[in-house]
């Protein structure tokens, strides 16, 4: 497997119905239910999105404008979580779950294990 890019997810930016999030310096934009009633603060970053997402009946699916990096995965310090685009619009992992991430990677250096099911 190659490295993970050495890095953390962040949310960019949000409104309109989408998210703007990034990996490394991976830009990706798709739908999420939270956003709507909000009004995006960046608007000029949304034009730099490396993929995006869409669930409309003349584009479903995702639409790219740099392949989605093979490596891309967010470093968790004893483990790895890959980041992988789905047909669903999913991205292989859940942000709002960091803490659980942060409490797993506690977890991991006291018991010394080197592989754990999510």
């Amino acid at each position: 497997m190659a490295k993970p890019i050495p890095c953390d997810y962040r949310l960019v930016d949000f409104g309109q119905g989408r998210k703007l999030e990034a990996i490394g310096d991976y830009l990706i934009d798709r739908p999420s239910p939270a956003a709507w009633g909000s009004l995006t603060r960046l608007p000029e970053r949304w034009g730099a999105a490396a993929a995006a997402f869409y669930r409309e009946a003349a584009q479903r699916g995702w639409s790219y404008q740099q392949p989605w990096p093979e490596s891309a995965s967010i470093d968790c310090g004893s483990f790895v979580i890959a980041a992988r685009p789905t047909p669903f619009g999913h991205i292989g992992l859940f942000p709002e779950q960091r803490a659980s991430w942060e409490w797993s990677d506690e977890r991991v250096r006291e018991l010394g294990e080197s592989e754990v099911l999510n």
